[in-house]
């Protein structure tokens, strides 16, 4: 084992600089000393060449600059320390180290860039590296119109990132990309793409990735024409990890979390936690999108969503009742569980048998397919009717208020009737219709509420909601949509 050290530099001297690659065998080490460039730019080399267990350590106000690959190693289990204002960085990637273990410790205001060429990488590794950002570094590069470039690629899984408050991860295509699970970002600082997605994750073989946002994982608004789906994406999981975002703190910490940009994850059973000091938004006037994708997931909403929250198949839970902000979430397939909050909230429950519950806020209730169960809560709140109607679909409802409530019957469905308020000649009270106006029914001694689409006529009566006993139904509590 070697230790090579660049030549020392004197005290009001001007910096070193030297022009020669450096070669580190298994276990050797190099210090790039204060004041010093090692620069292999016009030989068209890469600066250090490695194989293993080395360790590399830039002292301040030095750096190291190569045409291609400025690190590069054939192994892993490689220590790259950048102590403060240091930088790495290089013409086309800055780091590309072809195995796994490897730690990037970046003191404040230290860099690891590349990009001079659009589509660069700065750091190539393997899993199970870890990333240290102190105050004000950056990795990747911190260029906005470097619109093809990305911050890290990871061929493996079981890496963590630990980023400080006024850290910057950039990537004007991608910030993050990541082959396989396992993977831990203590974020405080701000992990940012221009272009793309800004965190990629693909996982095949299960495993959990866990995100603790405290500061910004962001997606900024395209500068160039991209579909608007595609390039609006924050955060991509796909295969089947668990992954658990927790965004917001715990404590009275006066500063806000933001996941800004479309959320999709996929199969397994994701936990989304957003604090009351979490936002997670669109990035511009249009709603984004939180897609929990297949699984039992689950969603806790103390804060603020703007997005719309899709839960997507399996038995899924959104339980928002702390939240004070109005929130759109829709079940999707399984027996799902939904709880507002303080808003004025849109639950859709979709497929399955389930419960949505409104909360305080004036809300908008509907069921969908399946034998739901809706309860408004506090508000003047809408239960709205607009699946098909049948046995399998008849919503219960409770806490219906007549002084305060809507029941909404959409058109399309309820084709019989005409867009806009319920004629009194089309309501009875009573077991059945009696005229041939009558398509509304509502038995108060069952609490039954049917749709006769020809009144007295051939066609039977098909119930689709139960109402408790009490509620004195009439014409005037129902609007067609």
């Amino acid at each position: 084992m070697t230790d090579y050290r660049t030549p020392d530099h004197s005290s009001g001297e001007a910096g070193v600089l030297v022009t020669r690659p450096y070669y580190l065998d298994v276990g050797d080490t190099l210090f790039v000393q204060w004041g010093t460039s090692v620069d292999t730019i016009l030989n068209r080399t890469p600066a250090v060449y490695m194989k293993s267990d080395a360790v590399i350590t830039v002292y301040d106000h030095s750096n190291i600059r190569g045409f291609n690959d400025t690190l590069f190693a054939t192994g892993g289990n490689i220590t790259v320390n950048l102590q403060y204002f240091s930088h790495i960085g290089g013409i086309t990637s800055a780091v590309n180290f072809a195995g796994e273990y490897n730690t990037f410790n970046l003191a404040a205001r230290a860099k690891i860039w590349s990009g001079a060429n659009l589509n660069d990488t700065a750091v190539f590794s393997g899993g199970h590296s870890v990333f240290n950002l102190s105050e004000l570094a950056v990795l990747g590069h911190e260029r906005m119109d470097y619109t093809r470039h990305t911050g890290v690629v990871l061929s493996g899984g079981d890496n963590t990132f630990n980023i400080a408050e006024t850290a910057l991860v950039k990537g004007g295509y991608k910030a993050i990309g990541i082959e396989g699970a396992g993977n831990v970002f203590n974020n405080d600082g701000t992990i940012l793409a221009n272009n793309g997605t800004t965190i990629t994750l693909n996982s095949l073989s299960g495993g959990i990735n866990t995100f603790n946002n405290t500061g910004e994982i962001v997606r900024t608004i395209d500068q160039i024409p991209h579909d608007q789906v595609y390039n609006h994406n924050v955060i991509v999981s796909t295969g089947n990890a668990v992954d658990l975002i927790y965004n917001g703190y715990d404590d009275s910490r006066a500063k806000t979390a933001y996941i800004k940009g479309n959320v999709y994850l996929h199969d397994g059973e994701d936990v989304l936690l957003n604090k009351a000091s979490g936002v997670v938004m669109g990035i511009t006037v249009n709603k984004g999108i939180v897609d929990m994708g297949g699984g039992n997931d689950l969603v806790i909403n103390d804060g603020r969503i703007d997005s719309v929250v899709y839960l997507g198949e399996g038995e899924d839970r959104y339980e928002g009742a702390k939240s004070l902000y109005n929130v759109e979430v829709d079940g999707g397939g399984g027996n799902d569980v939904i709880i507002g909050g303080y808003g004025n909230d849109r639950l859709y429950g979709g497929g399955g048998d389930d419960l949505l519950v409104g909360g305080a806020g004036s809300d908008r209730l509907s069921g969908g397919l399946g034998r739901d169960l809706l309860v408004g809560g506090e508000g003047a709140d809408a239960f709205v009717f607009e699946a098909a109607l049948g046995a399998s679909n008849i919503d219960t409802i409770r806490d219906f208020s007549v002084w305060d409530d809507v029941i909404l019957l959409h058109h399309e469905i309820f084709d019989g009737l005409s867009i806009g308020s319920l004629s009194s000649k089309a309501f009875e009270i009573g077991t059945s219709a009696q005229t041939a106006d009558t398509r509304i029914v509502y038995n108060r001694a069952t609490g039954e509420l049917s749709y006769d689409a020809d009144g007295n006529g051939r066609g039977e009566a098909v119930t689709f909601a139960v109402f408790d006993t009490s509620v004195a139904l009439k014409a005037s509590h129902f609007l067609i949509i």
